[in-house]
This record gives structure tokens, C-alpha cells and sequence, in this order.
């Protein structure tokens, strides 16, 4: 279990470095990922977990990432949406009570028409458009801004640079230290920023410690948000099975870990992700809440 100093810790609610983030990720007894869930849902003070609807508006990808069905050397069938597929989906999802919408895309200037549409329309109606793509330069961030775009996700995918060159072989995501600093610049832009992993790719201990420390850092005086995915099979990827899976027991400690690590965090979870993961019965263990906008409170 974890020494009582760092309980206290844990208790009085204060930011957690990355020691104590990889203590509380490290015991493996059978009942420790239940005692840790409970001490989250004792110590932390309900808050929502934002659900971000993901709408693809592209997959023509130009990376090379052998965990990614929409790879570049991939034979899947490639689309590119209009404006005209995707604005009646925001009324849809409005009517089901989903205000956060994901963008997700391979960044061309011929996505900027369709998510301007997008932007223009959610703003009508309330609703927070984010947009998640791969690293971008400075001019790509402030053009998406300019746009109404108001969140960057960025998942730096691994930490990890030895793994991390492995799984990205071509195109400019192949560029680590680009992707690394691309929530610097996002930043700089004005842009909110939400920093995310792909768990599996490497020893998780580590990948949520940094996780945690890279998005502290990133962040302004409100809430922190932060996210990650789960690798999985999927047609057309190279790498099918995990090198680092991340079993049941483990998942619960992650995600009660995110929730003590600091009092500003705010963990973000797509619907892409809350049933597969078997995340939507964690959070109501938790005492969390899917549906909302980002920033609501308790």
C-alpha cells in the first residue's frame, strides 16, 4: 500500500509529482486498485467527466503510425466529409445533450472550409468545438484558432522517444521533439490545451507520471484537462496486440490515480472510448458524470 505521508498527501488534496503519481501506480495486490478507487471517490470532490463526441472529417493520413488503421501505406478506403454531412450531426447530437464536439482530422487546408462551417454553426447553438490532429506548426494553430476552435487535443501517443520512433515511421508525426513541444505552441497561440497518451506503447507507470507533469505544465490557472486512449486491434494497422496491455485492475488505478493526482484535473474521455474501456462503469463508481460541457464544476 502507499506510506502513510503520502496518503496524507493524497488526502489534503495537494498536486501530486511524478514520485508519487508512480507509487500509486505500482502495487499489485489484488485488492489495491478497489482501496484506491475508494479513496478517490472519498477524497476527491464530484466533478464531471467531459464527453468529447468525436466526428472524422478525414483520414488521409500522410503519418506512418503502425498502431493506425489510417496509416499512409494502409489499403483502407479513404473519405473526406463535407459541410453538408456533418452540421446535421450537431443538431443530432445536441438533441441527445452532447455540447463538446471533437474534431478529428488529417490537418490539410482542405479541412479548414468544413471546419469553419462547423465552428460557425456550433457558436449558434452553444455547443464547444475542439479538434484533435497531429502536431501543427505555429500558422496552422493560430489559423485553427482564428476559426473558433477552442481546445488542441494533442496526444504525444508515448513519452517514450525510443518507442515512440518505432511506431512513426514517416511524415512529419515522425518528427518527436516537433509533436512534443506542439502544446507549447498551442499555448502560445491563446488555444486550450488537452495533452493525451496512447497507453500501450509503453510501460504505463511512466506514460501517466509524464502525463500528468506535461499538462501541469501546459496549463493555464483553470481546470487541467487531460486524456487518454487505449491501443487496440484495428484493421489495417501494422502492430495488432499491445506491447504494454494494460489489464483490467490496472485501468482502475490509472483513471483513480487521474483523479487524485491534482485538484485542477479534469479528465477527458471520448465516447469513442467509455463503453469499449469499460470506462463508463469506473467513472460511475467515481461519483463522475459523462455528459456535460467542458468546465462545469461539481
Amino acid at each position: 500500500m502507499l506510506t502513510e505521508m503520502l496518503q496524507a498527501k493524497i488526502r489534503s488534496r495537494e498536486a501530486l509529482n511524478s514520485q508519487d503519481i508512480v507509487a500509486m501506480l505500482t502495487p499489485k495486490e489484488p485488492m489495491y486498485s478497489d482501496w484506491l478507487v475508494d479513496l478517490a471517490r472519498s477524497v476527491a470532490p464530484p466533478k464531471q467527466i467531459v464527453s468529447w463526441h468525436p466526428i472524422y472529417i478525414n483520414n488521409e493520413c500522410s503519418n506512418e503510425c503502425l498502431y493506425c488503421g489510417h496509416r499512409r501505406y494502409s489499403s483502407t478506403p479513404r473519405m473526406h466529409l463535407s459541410s453538408n454531412r456533418i452540421l446535421p450531426i450537431l443538431d443530432q447530437l445536441q438533441a441527445e445533450g452532447i455540447h463538446c464536439v471533437q474534431l478529428n482530422f488529417a490537418f490539410d487546408h482542405s479541412v479548414l472550409k468544413v471546419t469553419a462551417d462547423i465552428c460557425a454553426k456550433a457558436r449558434d447553438r452553444g455547443m464547444t468545438i475542439g479538434a484533435c490532429t497531429e502536431g501543427l506548426s505555429d500558422t496552422e494553430i493560430s489559423v485553427l484558432h482564428t476559426l473558433g476552435i477552442e481546445r488542441y487535443f494533442i496526444s504525444l501517443e508515448t513519452f517514450d522517444e525510443t518507442a515512440y520512433r518505432h511506431m512513426h515511421v514517416a511524415g512529419r508525426k515522425a518528427d518527436f521533439h516537433f509533436q512534443e513541444m506542439s502544446p507549447k505552441r498551442a499555448v502560445s497561440a491563446g488555444m486550450d490545451v488537452s495533452i493525451g497518451v496512447l497507453l500501450g506503447l509503453s510501460d504505463y507507470h511512466r506514460e501517466i507520471a509524464s502525463l500528468i507533469g506535461c499538462s501541469v505544465e501546459h496549463s493555464g490557472p483553470g481546470p487541467i484537462g487531460m486524456f487518454f486512449n487505449l491501443l487496440r486491434p484495428t484493421d489495417g494497422a501494422v502492430i495488432q496486440d499491445p506491447p504494454f496491455a494494460i489489464s483490467p485492475a490496472e485501468l482502475r488505478k490509472i483513471v483513480a490515480t487521474l483523479r487524485l493526482c491534482h485538484p485542477r484535473v479534469r479528465l477527458m474521455i471520448s465516447t469513442r472510448d467509455q463503453q469499449q474501456s469499460g470506462l463508463w462503469g469506473l467513472a460511475d463508481e467515481l461519483l463522475l458524470s459523462f455528459r456535460g460541457r467542458w468546465g462545469i464544476g461539481p
